[in-house]
């Protein structure tokens, strides 16, 4: 099952589902908030479209599937009938792209992901990055790391490496920007995706407020 969401934030937030806390905020570069007990997936791009499939199974998959740079397994437990993936500001998808599988308060969710290096910290357009998230009953166990293939995710990683524990004072949506030295063209992309942010930001806010005013007006 295959849909298309808005990530926000650097986001995508599993909603109706509770994590373990552990002191480690961030598993494989991949799924954050693990601190917090409200896992969130880390994207790429700062904001935009992102394609997210799920699958739900009986019991484990086999072998991770080909074509994935980044995957990880996180324990997770529903506290909400359905646990779905959804950007910050995005509305939920419809039922029936629920990850949870029927019945279980427990289970284990393995996050797959590609393409997060291709527009990195932009604003993107379209939907070039790609998540799977395979879930099947399970009692809680730590979380396992089997794919650190993405730049972003190496980045993390390291960054996480260096910060330790105090990873678990990190607010549940802040996530520490990674240390690595910044070319000029990079810097120059920075620059632009920060104007692109700005920029829609302020369109979105724009059209909120008309719509308001319409409403109220309708009124």
């Amino acid at each position: 099952m295959h849909y298309v969401t808005r990530a926000d934030e650097r986001s995508v937030e599993l909603r109706g589902v509770a994590a373990g806390p552990r002191p480690a905020d961030v598993v494989g570069g991949l799924v954050a908030g693990m601190a917090s007990g409200q896992p969130r997936i880390v994207t790429g791009i700062v904001m935009g479209p992102v394609a997210v499939a799920v699958e739900r199974r009986d019991a484990a998959p086999g072998d991770v599937a080909d074509g994935w740079q980044d995957v990880v397994e996180i324990s997770a437990r529903a506290v909400e009938d359905v646990v779905v993936a959804a950007g910050t500001y995005d509305a939920a998808p419809a039922a029936r792209f629920a990850i949870n599988p029927p019945g279980a308060d427990w289970f284990r969710l393995r996050v797959h992901a590609r393409g997060r290096d291709l527009e990195y910290d932009l604003v993107a357009t379209g939907p070039r990055e790609e998540y799977l998230l395979v879930a099947w009953p399970a009692p809680a166990a730590p979380p396992t790391v089997l794919s650190v293939g993405s730049s972003v995710a190496q980045r993390l990683e390291a960054g996480q490496a260096r910060s330790g524990p105090r990873a678990a004072r990190r607010p549940p949506r802040a996530l520490a920007a990674p240390h690595w030295h910044e070319s000029a063209v990079d810097a120059a992309r920075r620059a632009q995706a920060q104007a692109n942010l700005l920029r829609v930001g302020r369109e979105q806010r724009e059209q909120r407020e008309q719509r308001e005013r319409r409403e109220r007006r309708e009124r």
